[in-house]
Order: structure tokens, then C-alpha cells, then sequence
């Protein structure tokens, strides 16, 4: 690495790197460069040239300070001026010009005064502009369909796929759709976040795994049907479990003491349709939610 000099350092063809900290000059420094390059013969025309930066005043910036070093140093060409005290690069570019030959000399002048009349050609854009631009000019050469339509943001796209997997898989299952109604904190605008969330940590690890749901369902099911099948075996273990030399403890005591509920619950609910409000039998078994919040959120 060396000093950057407008006058003196070279940039052969090929990448070079200019590097700089914020506020000592990048933009003075391109935007200086572009009459240099049109002194050196480096371009004939602005056309040539493309200049692309971060955000549109950026942009915005870039190409008023181009257009205005030009027009100075035209100017300067123009009426043999010196040019101002403020402005040591339009000095350098002065100096530069007059160490060329005179043949060189005119050329140069006409290529700066051309290409201030054409300064309308140069192309100062954002990263985003000037993507598209190449995609409108040539989308096959990008493996892309014509008349593409680009969007400045995904968070409508976004939203239309939650809502259409909503449509797709939570309200045709009347489990899913069961549980959505019946908590408040599953909503297309939760798992708009929880998107937004895994976009930003790509190495984000759900538990459970969302392939793992039916198996929990399932399982889930076939509990309640356990308790639907061996209802008299449970109450005789109540049996047991009122006698005076059995002790239990308290989540013991808790199960013995909602069994009743549970079958109260379950009689006659046929846990094989489709349509069985499954979580909202879970919910009205006491002390159900909490033993499924205690071991898994997204249980």
C-alpha cells in the first residue's frame, strides 16, 4: 500500500483499491479521478464510466461533486483562470494538463469540455439501481424471465407465505386450527417474527422439530385414548390410592384427584375424527397446560 496522490499515483488496468476511514475524502477522490481519467485518455467520454455507491443521497452527492470539478476545471481550460485557493485538486489536474505535449493538451481539453456538455451520460446510481438496470438491459444473461418485477423488500412476500401456509396447513387441520384459535400467542404476525428471527441466526435449531409435530399429535392421541380404553383400570388404581397406608406424592395426588374429570372429559369423544377439538380437551384437563409448558413452549 502507498498515499494516494491525484496527480502522481498510477492505476494500471486491473482492480485497484483505494482504501480510506470515514470523512477524508472518498468522494472528493472519485469524483476527481473522472477528470483525470478524461485528461489521461484513460475514457473518451463519461458515458464510459459507472459510478456506484450506497444509498441514493450518496448518490446523489457523488454526481453533483463529479459534475462541479468538472465544470471547474472546464471553466479554468476555458479562460486561462487559476483556479481557486479552496480547490488543490483542480491544481493538480491544471498542472497535469500542462506537462502534456500540445498535441496531447487539446485532446484532453476537448475530451473535458465534451464530456462536461454530456455530464447528463454519466451514471452515478445505488448497488440496487444499478442491479436493475443490468437485469431490465439483459435479464436472460442473468438466467432471469423479461419483465421481471423487483421489490425493494421481502416483508410483503413474506407475509403472503405465512398467510398462505396458514390457509394451507393450519386451517385445514382441525387440530392446528383448534390450537390457533385457542392460543393468542400463535398468529401469522408471531411467526412473521419468528421468520424474521431465523433469517437473521441461519443456525437456529427449533425443539421440536417442525418434522416431529405429527409424531407429537400422535402421541398425544393415543394418551387420550389410553385413558378413554383403561378407565376402569385407572379408577381402580384411585382405589389403591385412597387406602390409608399408601402415601402419594403431590403431583400423584394431583393426577388421582382430576381422573374423574379426565374421563368426564373423554366419554363419548371419538378421538379417531379428524375433527376432535384435540387441544381444547388438553386445555380443560386440569394441570394439562402447564405439564406441556414445563417441558416444551411449542408443546
Amino acid at each position: 500500500m502507498r498515499d494516494f496522490d491525484l496527480a502522481q499515483t498510477t492505476f494500471p488496468v486491473g482492480l485497484s483499491v483505494l482504501e480510506a476511514s470515514a470523512g477524508t475524502g472518498k468522494t472528493w477522490a472519485i469524483s476527481h479521478l473522472v477528470s483525470r481519467f478524461l485528461v489521461d485518455g484513460d475514457i473518451n467520454n463519461i458515458g464510459e464510466l459507472l459510478l456506484v455507491t450506497f444509498t441514493e443521497d450518496a448518490a446523489r452527492e457523488l454526481g453533483d461533486r463529479t459534475r462541479q470539478q468538472l465544470g471547474i476545471l472546464v471553466t479554468c481550460l476555458n479562460y486561462d483562470e487559476t483556479p481557486p485557493s479552496d480547490e488543490p485538486g483542480i491544481e493538480a489536474l491544471m498542472d497535469r494538463i500542462n506537462g502534456l505535449s500540445e498535441t496531447e493538451r487539446n485532446a484532453a481539453v476537448l475530451r473535458l469540455r465534451l464530456a462536461l456538455e454530456e455530464s447528463d451520460q454519466l451514471w452515478v446510481s445505488t448497488i440496487h439501481a444499478f442491479c436493475k438496470r443490468v437485469i431490465d438491459a439483459e435479464p436472460f444473461l442473468c438466467g432471469l424471465s423479461s419483465g421481471i418485477e423487483l421489490v425493494k423488500g421481502d416483508q410483503e412476500l413474506r407475509r403472503d407465505a405465512v398467510e398462505d401456509t396458514w390457509r394451507a396447513v393450519v386451517a385445514s387441520d382441525a387440530v392446528l386450527a383448534s390450537a390457533a384459535a385457542t392460543d393468542d400467542s400463535w398468529s401469522v404476525k408471531e411467526d412473521l417474527s419468528v421468520w424474521t428471527k431465523v433469517r437473521s441466526h441461519p443456525g437456529t435449531r427449533f425443539e421440536p422439530t417442525p418434522s416431529e409435530l405429527m409424531k407429537t399429535r400422535q402421541g398425544l392421541l393415543n394418551a387420550l385414548r389410553a385413558v378413554q380404553a383403561h378407565s376402569d383400570d385407572l379408577l381402580v388404581i384411585r382405589g389403591v390410592a385412597d387406602r390409608s397406608d399408601v402415601r402419594l406424592t403431590k403431583l400423584g395426588a394431583d393426577c388421582i384427584e382430576n381422573i374423574e374429570g379426565w374421563h368426564e372429559l373423554l366419554i363419548g369423544e371419538v378421538l379417531e375424527d379428524p375433527a376432535v377439538t384435540l387441544f381444547e380437551i388438553i386445555t380443560k384437563i386440569e394441570s394439562a397446560s402447564s405439564w406441556f409448558n414445563r417441558r416444551s413452549k411449542a408443546g
